[in-house]
């Protein structure tokens, strides 16, 4: 048999050698490494890789974010810490005589936190410590889970410069910090809300259906109005018979599941979604008994948490529009960003209609609002490059940096100031525990506050077998009660609470000399008119900590921390955790 001769590879043309060897080495023809288009974010390697970016963020949030709202401590922590521990403060809307609020809602939360419980691990002296921020944890993880899902969705679609700014506002974003890993309807809502985005984006409207009704029946049911968009989109996409089936089975099963859960805390058949709607929509509810504030509220808010990414996101419309109008290859992708977009404007037009406001209530379109800013930060990159006409890519490159660069900063500026300002409370919480830890103190104490219990950052701060109470301190509101368990836990509330916000002397303690300790403001006549005592007790610094007098200071060093300037621009008050003694 008569070997052949080898043939030689003709080697390549000169222009293409240096091309030819590239792929050899795993490059493609576009100039991408093999490894690099491995996490391209349309991937799932991609996906991954953006999840966990995204929860070492929300570890940090998790971690130091402080409780912005009294609603989250009394509504939320509060009913999950008595599931747990069979001790809590209860308040007016878990009474059963209203029944505003959903314990499906606190169950869900329980399913993970009682493991956690059970496991016993102890954070300075408290096991109950180490269950609030596993559970916040566990919060940070599925807004990192929703958040990289849109980032992946929004890749899918082509648009990957908008997908990696997406990315980046999202890690960076002061108002993810904020809202990401707190225990809210709100916080809830906006997971799902996240969801429906990206289900828009990749044309999938099960996905789309059912996140809108696991936000609105499980979480929030006032975000039903950010829904019509979704709903409106899901008509005009998919069959229609399709959709109204998975609709009806999916909202007849969720609120089955409610009415059950309710009827069984509550101890009556009831429907905590009925009884709130019942109540703010149809009933004689007032929420203008909590404040009331002007239609500017939500622009001054969302101006501290989202900076200049919230003017971009209203002008992402306007792109929107134009692309639909005037360009005919990218139509039908423009509509659908627009179809994704919507619930936001709706939201925000709604609840700044309600005279009650509260920034919380903007937690359920942060990441759209994002969105669309990313989108308006492209569109605006990619014209000011047509403009000027030369090295149209370094003019795209450096107005895309430049507008991350400003937000991040501005973004951990906002941040900063909500520790450096206000995350006293919390940590003198947590120098209780320390304390008592550390001092061998008895298995029993008694903690009291006065003008700021709502500033009390949970019963997860208080060591078990110790207790917290109110004390007189001239507050002229309805206050929480404690969950009794001897007289039915859930299922029995005490007869104070009312819906009038009417303060009753049964809500403070009746022997004040029994308390051991007092966390209170450490006031000074020349800031405050009024003075914490306790009858009968001589009252002893054991920690304080600076914290911002908000009346003293100007507005702008209190939303951002500017570093050697805000120390001294800032009129500083002190919390203090107070041990008494007979005196």
């Amino acid at each position: 048999m008569v070997r052949q001769r080898a043939r030689k590879r003709p080697s390549p043309p000169p222009h293409q050698a240096h091309s030819a060897r590239g792929r050899r080495r795993g490059v493609s023809k576009k100039g991408t490494s093999a490894v690099e288009s491995a996490f391209l974010l349309g991937t799932q390697k991609g996906l991954l890789v953006t999840v966990l970016t995204l929860f070492l963020a929300r570890v940090a949030s998790a971690a130091f974010n402080i409780i912005h709202d009294c609603d989250e401590t009394y509504n939320y922590w509060e009913p999950l810490h008595y599931l747990i521990y069979n001790e809590g403060f209860q308040t007016w809307e878990y009474s059963p005589k209203f029944a505003l609020r959903s314990y499906l809602y606190i169950t869900l939360h329980y399913m993970f936190a009682k493991p956690l419980a059970l496991l016993r691990v102890v954070v300075l002296g408290n096991t109950k410590l180490a269950v609030f921020f596993g559970v916040r944890g566990f919060l940070g993880l599925v807004s990192a889970v929703t958040e990289g899902y849109l980032v992946f969705s929004l890749a899918k679609t082509g648009r990957r410069t908008e997908s990696k700014l997406l990315l980046c506002f999202l890690a960076t974003s002061a108002a993810m910090f904020v809202s990401s890993t707190s225990f809210l309807p709100g916080t809830f809502s906006m997971y799902f809300f996240t969801l429906a985005t990206a289900g828009v984006l990749q044309q999938n409207q099960t996905l789309v259906i059912v996140s809108c009704a696991v936000s609105v029946i499980v979480g929030w049911s006032v975000t039903a109005i950010a829904a019509i968009p979704h709903a409106l989109w899901v008509l005009g996409t998919a069959s229609f018979v399709r959709s109204l089936r998975t609709a009806v089975l999916l909202t007849a099963s969720l609120l089955i599941l409610t009415f059950a859960f309710d009827s069984y805390f509550y101890g009556r058949y009831v429907l905590s979604l009925h009884s709130f709607l019942s109540y703010n929509v149809f009933g004689s509810g007032d929420s203008a008994l909590y404040g009331v504030e002007d239609s500017t509220f939500y622009l001054r808010n969302g101006l501290n948490n989202l900076n200049v990414l919230l003017p971009l996101s209203f002008a992402a419309p306007c792109f929107l529009l134009l692309r639909i109008c005037l360009s005919s290859e990218k139509r039908e992708q423009a509509k659908n960003l627009l179809a994704a977009l919507s619930p936001q404007w709706f939201w925000l037009l709604a609840i700044t209609m309600l005279p009650h406001k509260e920034e919380r209530f903007m937690y359920v379109v942060y990441p759209e609002i994002l969105l669309a800013a990313a989108y308006t930060v492209v569109q605006a990159g990619n014209s000011l490059a047509g403009v000027i006409g030369m090295f149209r890519g370094h003019v795209r490159k450096v107005f895309f940096t430049g507008a991350l660069i400003i937000t991040t900063m501005l973004s951990a500026s906002r941040v900063g100031a909500l520790l450096w300002n206000y995350d006293a409370n919390m940590k003198i919480y947590m120098r209780l525990n320390q304390h008592l830890h550390t001092e061998g103190v008895g298995e029993s104490c008694v903690v009291c506050v006065g003008s700021e219990w709502y500033e009390y950052p949970s019963s997860f701060f208080i060591p078990s077998g110790c207790g917290m109470e109110f004390v007189r301190s001239g507050f002229d509101g309805v206050l929480p009660a404690h969950y009794n368990a001897s007289l039915g836990g859930t299922r029995y509330a005490a007869e104070y609470l009312n819906d009038m916000n009417e303060a009753d002397d049964r809500q403070f303690m009746e022997n004040e000399r029994a308390c051991d300790f007092l966390i209170s403001l450490k006031y000074d006549d020349k800031l405050l008119p009024k003075r914490q005592r306790i009858k009968g007790k001589t009252l002893e610094i054991v920690h304080e900590l600076p914290y911002v007098q908000s009346s003293a200071s100007k507005a702008l060093y209190r939303a951002l921390f500017i570093p050697f300037v805000s120390a001294h621009k800032l009129v500083y008050n002190s919390y203090a955790l107070y041990k008494s003694k007979e005196g």
